[in-house]
Order: C-alpha cells, then sequence, then structure tokens
C-alpha cells in the first residue's frame, strides 16, 4: 500500500509539472511579421511557457525533468530554460522563438496564418500543430507516458502594430467577449484559455 502511494505522488508530480498544458503560454506577434509570413517569407516570434509544481522534484522527478528540457531543446528553437525554487513549489519558465507559417511546418507547434474561409479581406492567426508534433508527443512519452503534450494549448497572444481584429470568446484586459471587434491601438493581449479552448485553438482574424 505504502508503495502505492508513493507511485500515485510522482504520477500526480510529473502530470503537475507537464500538466499537459502550459500553465500560461505567451507569443509575441507583430502585424507586419504576420503579412511577410502569409507573402511567403520565413519569419520566427518569441514565446514564452510557464509551468509550475507544487512541490520538491525527488531523484527520478528531477532526472525526468532533465530529459525533457533536452527534449524539448531538441524540438524547438529554445533560448532559455529556467528552473526556480519557490515558496509554493517550483516553476518553470521556457523561452524560445516559434515558427509563423502559411503552410505546415517541421516544428511542433506554429502560428499558423492563412486567407479567412469567411472574410475575404482577412487572415485567420492560430496557434497550430507541425508536422513534427507527432514524433515530438512520442518522445515526451518516452520519457514518462504521463509527459505527452496536449495538441491543444491555452494561449495569450501580444500582437502590436495596426489593423483590425475580429476574436470570438476571447478575454482582453480581464473581461470575455462573446465576439470582439476592434482596432488594434499599437498593442493587444488575447488571452483563449479554459471552456473550449480546452479542446480547439485560440483563433482570431487580422487584417490584410
Amino acid at each position: 500500500m505504502k508503495n502505492f502511494f508513493a507511485l500515485r505522488w510522482v504520477l500526480i508530480s510529473v502530470v503537475a509539472l507537464a500538466g499537459c498544458n502550459a500553465d500560461q503560454l505567451e507569443v509575441n506577434l507583430k502585424t507586419d511579421d504576420l503579412r511577410d509570413a502569409a507573402a511567403g517569407e520565413q519569419v520566427t516570434t518569441s514565446f514564452e511557457a510557464e509551468f509550475s509544481l507544487m512541490s520538491e522534484l525527488d531523484d527520478q522527478q528531477r532526472a525526468e525533468l532533465d530529459q525533457m528540457i533536452a527534449t524539448v531543446e531538441d524540438f524547438m528553437d529554445i533560448e532559455e530554460v529556467e528552473v526556480e525554487n519557490s515558496d509554493f513549489g517550483i516553476n518553470i519558465t521556457v523561452e524560445g522563438q516559434m515558427p509563423i507559417s502559411a503552410t505546415q511546418v517541421a516544428a511542433p507547434f506554429y502560428v499558423s496564418i492563412t486567407n479567412s474561409d469567411i472574410f475575404g479581406d482577412m487572415y485567420r492567426v492560430e496557434l497550430a500543430n507541425g508536422s513534427e508534433f507527432d514524433r515530438f508527443q512520442n518522445a515526451m512519452q518516452g520519457i514518462n507516458f504521463m509527459l505527452a503534450p496536449n495538441a491543444v494549448q491555452p494561449v495569450k497572444f501580444k500582437v502590436r502594430g495596426e489593423g483590425t481584429v475580429l476574436a470570438p470568446a476571447v478575454e482582453i484586459d480581464g473581461y470575455t467577449y462573446l465576439l470582439y471587434a476592434g482596432d488594434i491601438e499599437r498593442r493587444l493581449t488575447m488571452n483563449f484559455s479554459g471552456g473550449p479552448f480546452e479542446n480547439t485553438s485560440g483563433a482570431f482574424l487580422l487584417s490584410k
């Protein structure tokens, strides 16, 4: 019985660490970069992902964390990984670069920009899975089967530039909109998390 509870705690801790989802994923976007990518140019943008664990890591979990970080660095353009002890456990921050593309790219995740099916004068922008996602997911499962990332991640888009935006079921400045429509005034932060965004990617439309 003691071994059962020890194993159960290990699994719960690992789930809390990876969570299958980031606690917070911020993607910085510039409207000029988005339009350049829509025109076929190779563009990347910065992102920051945060994870938290409400306990200290034992030796086995520390080894799995090291393997997980190495795997992420193999598949993604990572600039920095920071692991900090806090009063409530451990915080992990991952910073790097993510592709922006009008076509699927060889990466686990990328920012997709395509023509809107509804409005001919707008682009559709969303966090999407690249062609390497399945291999990335399998590699994480190889470390621990509970570590497999979800295909859908909650995301906060920080957009700078000019243009008109349409965004469904989005949180902006602490207020949730059924449908947000407005111009970007230098910068706009849109949060797509919880509820329907546990199963479908957050997306918004941007004027061409």
